[in-house]
């Protein structure tokens, strides 16, 4: 039996489920093992995100008393590291990004746990107080999320979960904030694709865009659309040789109303593609991936729109050195190499998303190489030059995930590492736009959340807050100096 692991440890697809159209995806993952590495490591850490002023928030995938995961605040300045919660009875291994809505209350999802075992959506103070609003029960309302909330123009929040519903293979949700949950579609394989990965999209027509990583009527994945009512369209579905198949990660919406988004593998060479489809259904392909010429197999969110129109991105593997590229593509399709990574010079198996700075340049994390090893910190010009500005020892923190997030209030770039430091539990660090790398938390233990993952959060409180994989939200206050408190829940 073969298996392509997904990020909670769990298998996105097995060769004896015969609804799967086996394909060039296992194959690819199974026999590179940097790629394995890459879903693999999602487990510990997916990032950072900034909500407000000084404060983040964030994830981390172990650690805790439980070992189910945490949330934690941090300062920007470092200081005032808390343990919000820890989680356990609440949901296990929180997966994707908390969000701050309207009402104070950060909103996250747990992959695993809470009444029935296949996790749970929860609210949670800037205190650390954290109240189950619902736990998965598989059959009806899915299992296993495998993505972050979405806050709609209703003022509801959205979301799939990978499995589960009427068929097992994923449902799309609403949940108000006040814990009434709705089904608005239980995905059929055939007609409506299968197992939906990371985010849905609020098109500026209102309605939400998404994908699924199989099914459909060729069992590649299909492009969806799903109004806020629950109705549902497929759009596309996937054809591998001319259109691509088994998308990871998000679609973006261009300047031009279009979307925009990434196939892992399939397309003309079986290396993934990059495509475009308009808000009513025409599909286009933008670019069918060189491994040598473009750089391949793109994974996650790795497109976003620049602030001159045009997309740029990351692919993690391919180009003239194997270890991925760094790339810019116009709406009408031309495409422009503007980094292939060197695996010394440069860093390599690039995660996340590119982050633009006022400046105009990019900046971005490579999870592994450099001159030590263990991931660089660099920016980019739009035109392509390339800075590293950090090469990370293993006591700065190694294993990069997610993005930079930059901090509005200090116009620094705050970033998580789901190990090394001083105990191997992963780390919280600070860079300047001019290179300047400060390392602000190192997890010390397991009782105080080990594996940040997703991003953090800025509130207005001016504390981080986040969370990790075995247990606990964290709150980190910057007068505090990292005085790890573990908060109720």
């Amino acid at each position: 039996m073969q298996h392509l692991p997904s990020s909670n440890g769990n298998n996105i697809f097995s060769a004896t489920n015969q609804k799967f159209k086996k394909s060039a995806l296992l194959s690819k993952y199974q026999q590179q093992y940097r790629l394995f590495l890459l879903v693999f490591s999602l487990n510990w850490c997916i990032g950072l995100a900034v909500q407000a002023q000084d404060v983040l928030v964030g994830l981390t995938s172990i650690g805790g008393s439980q070992n189910e995961g945490t949330a934690f605040t941090i300062k920007s300045d470092g200081s005032g590291f808390t343990v919000r919660h820890r989680f356990a009875i609440s949901g296990q291994i929180p997966y994707g990004d908390l969000i701050k809505n309207n009402d104070g209350y950060f909103y996250g999802m747990t992959s695993r746990g809470g009444a029935y075992g296949y996790g749970t959506i929860f609210k949670m103070t800037a205190n650390g107080t954290v109240t189950i609003l619902h736990s998965f029960n598989n059959t009806v309302s899915g299992a296993n999320p495998q993505g972050s909330l979405k806050k709609a123009s209703d003022g509801n929040l959205y979301g799939m979960t990978y499995k589960g519903g009427a068929y097992n293979y994923g449902t799309i949700f609403k949940i108000t904030p006040g814990g009434t949950l709705t089904v608005l579609r239980s995905l059929d394989y055939t007609n409506d694709g299968g197992y939906p990965y990371e985010n849905l999209i609020q098109a500026s027509d209102g309605n939400f865009y998404g994908l699924t990583l199989g099914g459909g009527s060729t069992g590649n994945g299909t492009i969806f659309k799903i109004t806020l009512g629950g109705d549902y369209t497929v759009l596309r579905s996937f054809v591998s040789a001319t259109d691509g198949a088994n998308p990871y990660g998000s679609l973006v919406q261009g300047a031009d109303g279009n979307l925009y988004g990434t196939t892992s593998v399939g397309g003309t060479n079986n290396q993934g593609t990059i495509f475009r489809i308009s808000l009513s259904g025409t599909f286009t392909v933008r670019r069918h991936l060189n491994y040598t010429t473009d750089g391949a197999f793109p994974t996650g969110n790795n497109l976003i729109v620049g602030a001159d129109g045009n997309f740029y991105g990351m692919m993690y593997q391919g180009g003239t050195f194997g270890y991925g590229t760094l790339f810019k593509m116009t709406p009408g399709g031309t495409y422009t190499v503007l980094k292939n990574l060197n695996y010394t010079a440069d860093g390599g198996y690039p995660k996340g998303s590119l982050v633009q700075n006022t400046d105009g340049n990019f900046y971005g994390i490579m999870q592994s190489g450099g001159s030590v090893g263990y991931g660089t910190l660099f920016k980019m010009t739009p035109g392509g030059t390339y800075t590293v500005l950090k090469n990370l020892a293993y006591t700065d923190g190694g294993n990069a995930q997610g993005s930079l997030v930059r901090n509005s209030t200090d116009g620094n770039f705050y970033g998580m590492t789901s190990f090394g430091g001083a105990t191997d539990g992963g780390t919280i660090f600070r860079l300047t736009p001019g290179g300047t790398f400060t390392r602000l938390v190192q997890f010390p233990e397991a009782s105080k959340g080990i594996r940040p993952i997703g991003n953090l959060i800025q509130a207005r409180d001016g504390n981080f807050y986040g969370t990790t994989l075995t247990g606990g939200l964290m709150k980190a206050v910057p007068s505090l100096s990292f005085a790890v408190v573990l908060l109720p829940g």
